[in-house]
């Protein structure tokens, strides 16, 4: 799903960049990388957040895997391989609100 398109692209220090690959590697691509890029829908991006709240205790880093998957739909935006963010939805659809992101919930934003 990223590396081949997104990997590439992406700045930082070493250290930022292997905690990008780190969350990209365990989280993100386990549970949405199967998928067509394309195809991934809210119904997607609600059950992965429900994944993560159920297995990743620290909110802080459940936000950085969400800012990761953010990041990555965003550059297949860029390069015009998606017609928008999925993310970006995001506002509209978590309505659940669980405990584990409650500053996240219903604002559009990652952080």
């Amino acid at each position: 799903m990223a590396e081949p398109h997104w990997a590439p692209g992406r700045g930082g220090a070493p250290k930022t960049q292997d905690g990008q690959e780190r969350r990209t590697r365990l989280h993100i691509v386990p549970y949405l990388g199967q998928l067509p890029l394309r195809s991934i829908a809210a119904t997607d991006l609600r059950a992965f957040i429900t994944k993560l709240e159920s297995t990743v205790l620290s909110v802080d880093y459940q936000r950085g895997i969400l800012s990761e998957l953010s990041s990555i739909l965003e550059a297949a935006v860029d390069d015009k391989r998606l017609v928008r963010n999925p993310m970006h939805a995001r506002g509209r659809w978590l309505r659940h609100c669980g405990s584990a992101m409650p500053s996240t919930c219903g604002t559009g934003s990652l952080s």
